[in-house]
């Protein structure tokens, strides 16, 4: 303990290396813990269409150990639950969250908007405009795809100040047979454009999100703890050979997928790729199910099948429809009855085959349950 404090290191390394924690020059935060039922991001089902896994609670706490917060000016890009963590254990001088969830960011408002030291944007992290802030750490969680990570590194990089810390986890190697290559270049990219780069490994935690963990139920799968686990990656002292970085082609189909609420739950409808005639589907089937079943059985953009699907939900449903413009007139009158009322007025307003009209009923059945 003595040669750590002599090193002025104490306040990064300490608590994740020793247990004399009477011994640390500062008094380790006590952390509160809140019901789910508190929390903004517990209560919203997440959005598959932008790879929403948030990090544990647990995870949160063993993140908020790692330095001393109060003079810290925090970036938090992509990473809602952390930065509800650190605004509701008031850690740091200044936080800010950039996320492209406009109804998480719009709930997160709602409750801590009003905060002096807090501040919550709604904005594409891909494509975020300059600016002149700095920030002492930036935290940020791109969907596991090598594109991503490029671009919102670029991002971020931007953004720190120079003797400042970036962290952010990096994906196992198995989570795909590139993945041992792309971790590979993620570390070329990371020695290069900083003086410092640590790996804690295996030390993030994710809660499964709404999506997968009712994919993985109707596929009989029931866990009972989470799964997903990456190492923790630390950039420090970033500079501006950034070359990498830059010019980078990143996949924006997300930008296609328009958002609804229907039954409690939230859809999201690809809108760009149909020819939305507003004309009935006499010839083609309304809805097809190309897993054949109501849900995906896995939300990897790997699965060849996801191609062919329109339609998702937060609660894992995948669906093909010939025809989105008219399928959302159809659903906006579906849902506009009582569940104890019958639906069979909406078939008189539409030209619908039979099957499609059973899975309308499904879903309506099992969102009523």
């Amino acid at each position: 303990i003595q040669t750590l404090e002599e090193l002025h290191i104490h306040n990064s390394l300490v608590p994740l290396y020793t247990t004399q924690e009477d011994a640390v020059p500062y008094a380790l935060d006590v952390v509160v813990d809140y019901p789910k039922t508190e929390l903004v991001t517990y209560q919203i089902e997440n959005n598959p269409v932008l790879s929403n896994w948030y990090f544990s609670w647990h995870t949160c706490q063993k993140i908020g150990q790692l330095d001393v917060w109060h003079d810290k000016k925090i970036l938090f890009l992509g990473t809602p639950r952390l930065f509800e963590f650190f605004v509701l254990q008031n850690k740091a001088r200044f936080v800010s969250l950039i996320d492209y969830d406009n109804v998480v960011i719009e709930q997160l408002i709602s409750k801590y908007g009003k905060r002096r030291n807090v501040s919550i944007e709604c904005n594409d992290i891909n494509f975020l405009e300059k600016t002149s802030e700095k920030y002492d750490y930036v935290f940020f969680d791109p969907p596991w795809y090598i594109d991503s990570y490029i671009s919102w590194l670029g991002t971020a990089a931007k953004l720190v100040m120079a003797d400042g810390k970036l962290v952010f986890p990096l994906f196992p190697y198995m989570v795909r047979p590139t993945a041992s290559q792309e971790r590979n270049k993620l570390f070329q990219i990371s020695r290069k454009i900083s003086k410092n780069v640590f790996t804690i490994p295996e030390y993030l935690e994710y809660d499964i999100p709404s999506f997968e963990r009712n994919e993985l139920h109707h596929a009989g799968i029931d866990l009972r703890a989470n799964w997903k686990v990456s190492d923790m990656m630390v950039l420090q002292g970033v500079n501006d050979v950034l070359e990498d970085l830059r010019n980078i082609q990143v996949d924006t189909e997300y930008l296609s997928w328009k958002e609804f609420n229907w039954f409690g739950i939230r859809w999201f409808v690809k809108t760009k790729t149909n020819a939305d005639n507003g004309e009935g589907c006499e010839v083609l089937p309304l809805i097809t199910l190309p897993n054949d079943s109501l849900y995906l059985k896995s939300p990897s953009r790997r699965d060849p099948k996801l191609k062919l699907i329109n339609v998702l939900s937060s609660k894992g449903h995948g669906l093909c429809v010939s025809n989105t413009s008219y399928f959302i007139n159809v659903m906006e009158q579906v849902v506009s009855f009582d569940y104890a009322e019958s639906i069979d007025p909406v078939w008189k307003l539409f030209t619908i085959d039979e099957k499609s009209k059973r899975i309308i009923e499904d879903l309506r059945g099992e969102c009523d349950d």
